[in-house]
């Protein structure tokens, strides 16, 4: 396989995670599991060629969140950080994540919370992609209307990695 094959399922992952599973009812379970096991199945010959993709594994990790099983969750999302997918990637997908009512936002960032934790704790983890982690559960924060936390979650970003100031300052920004 060659990287356009890569580049397709990953495009064919996410268009079937946004236009077939997540539009679903979540009490029709018969149509749920038929559309989770269509986009995990993408995303698994997406791994199977490329077993270190960030964003096959953040896809997974969102399947998992809309399915409710947060063991699943919290090990993709951390997964998928230690592959460094880009930053614009994931937050487009947590700000639709974030979307939903105040109670899922709370629940989303004890989610992110656990994956930040379980990051920081890793000895190959790079000071880089602890600053993301940090970034990503502040701006959840933020959203949740955490504003300590929030800002906690930004001075420890910003200290691992002083390039991610200025997002920091407008995430913060943004919360307020």
């Amino acid at each position: 396989p060659t990287p356009k094959n890569v580049d397709v399922l990953l495009e064919l992952g996410a268009a079937q995670y946004q236009f077939v599973l997540a539009p679903l009812p979540k009490n029709d379970s018969i149509k749920t599991t038929a559309a989770r096991e269509q986009v995990e199945a993408t995303y698994a010959a997406l791994l199977a060629v490329d077993p270190k993709n960030g964003f096959a594994k953040n896809g997974l990790a969102w399947v998992a969140v809309f399915v409710k099983d947060d063991e699943t969750a919290v090990k993709r999302f951390a997964e998928s950080l230690l592959f460094e997918p880009t930053l614009e990637d994931s937050y487009v997908q947590l700000a639709q994540l974030l979307a939903g009512s105040l109670e899922d936002r709370k629940r989303h960032v004890d989610l992110l919370d656990r994956v930040v934790n379980s990051i920081i704790g890793g000895d190959t983890v790079t000071k880089r992609t602890r600053a993301l982690a940090l970034y990503h559960r502040g701006i959840a924060r933020g959203v949740a209307g955490e504003l300590e936390g929030l800002r906690k979650d930004f001075a420890e970003c910003v200290r691992l990695a002083e390039d991610f100031k200025v997002g920091c300052s407008f995430q913060e920004g943004r919360a307020l």
